[in-house]
């Protein structure tokens, strides 16, 4: 069977099919009801073949160009869009856009880089999972011109995991773009990242 990584977006994470166990009918609504309009009619336009679509989100003040061969997923969560991108070696890493408005949900820029990765402690579990355990962070300057960025190897469930996690500040909120895939496809899967980010900006 086709190893893939399905994203468990209301976790802040992904899971592998042999993990899915009961979270699955967590990750789609199944009611006709769509959590995320914006996700879901961008999952629409790619179905019907439409590439580089542009993403203009006026709540969290940021945009983005979204190509075909990144597969949005449909989520509950209005302040998350993510997707895959293409399998290798059968695995599928996972980008998310996570979106948090300043002052009403986090305070600060501290407050939110103190949550996301920095008060974690080494092999400890972040505030944001009680299954991830961060194993390295360590800041790097590679997307320095969108915001703060950390590379992080973490372990859920017995699996590794390598991350890029960028924090950003736009005007109205706080966005934790969210990269992660097992160790074989990372370097693979980071250029797709920086493709992707090109198009990003914050306003």
């Amino acid at each position: 069977m086709k190893k893939l990584l399905l994203l468990f977006f209301s976790g802040f994470t992904f899971i592998s099919q042999a993990q899915l166990v009961d979270t699955l009918p967590n990750v789609y609504r199944i009611d006709g009801e769509h959590g995320n309009m914006w996700a879901y009619l961008i999952t629409m336009m790619q179905q019907s073949g439409r590439d580089s679509i542009p993403h203009v989100d006026s709540t969290y003040t940021y945009s983005l160009i979204i190509p075909k061969w990144y597969t949005v997923r449909e989520t509950n969560e209005k302040n998350i869009l993510g997707g895959t991108f293409p399998a290798l070696n059968n695995i599928q890493s996972a980008l998310i856009f996570k979106s948090f408005l300043r002052k009403f949900e986090i305070r600060s820029f501290e407050d939110f880089e103190n949550w996301v990765i920095l008060e974690t402690q080494m092999g400890k579990h972040p505030t944001w999972s009680n299954t991830h355990i961060i194993l390295e962070k360590n800041e790097d300057d590679l997307f320095s011109d969108i915001g703060k960025a950390y590379r992080v190897k973490m372990e859920r469930l017995g699996f590794f995991y390598r991350c890029e996690y960028i924090l950003v500040e736009t005007s109205k909120s706080y966005v934790w773009i969210d990269f992660t895939s097992p160790d074989e496809s990372f370097d693979e899967d980071l250029l797709k990242l920086k493709e992707i980010l090109k198009t990003f900006k914050k306003f």
